[in-house]
């Protein structure tokens, strides 16, 4: 029988078991150009994973908002076994996907996306 720690907090609670992968036809990765991301939960145990299921996409070059790439989006009905996405620039980009609840399995993901670092600059006239 396991102890009451073991009971109420697991080891496994936390653990990096969502697997991320780049898909082959995503090669090379460049900004501009649709990225597929496949999502495989064995390692999840017999229960798997439990929605909702949060993805964050995090540039690295320390801009936020959509307009330079910063993504989150929760899953509430079923788990995405792929994602699509289209790197608005190059650079770094972490890819984040865990359960919100449940266990709070987690995986991420590192890629460097070929591409200017910087968008192209938003003109506004003045009237």
């Amino acid at each position: 029988m396991p102890s009451k720690i073991d009971t109420i907090a697991p080891t496994y609670i936390g653990k990096d078991a969502i697997s991320l992968n780049i898909n082959e036809d995503s090669e090379p990765l460049q900004a501009h150009k649709v990225l597929q991301i496949d999502i495989d939960y064995t390692n999840c145990g017999e229960e798997g994973v439990s929605v909702p299921v949060e993805l964050i996409i995090q540039p690295g070059f320390g801009g936020g908002g959509t307009a330079n790439g910063y993504t989150n989006k929760i899953y509430r009905r079923t788990a995405p076994s792929r994602i699509l996405y289209r790197p608005p620039q190059g650079g770094e980009y972490l890819i984040l996907l865990r359960e919100i609840h449940h266990n709070r399995y987690q995986g991420r993901l590192l890629i460097e996306v070929a591409g200017d670092k910087y968008a192209e600059p938003i003109v506004r006239e003045r009237s």
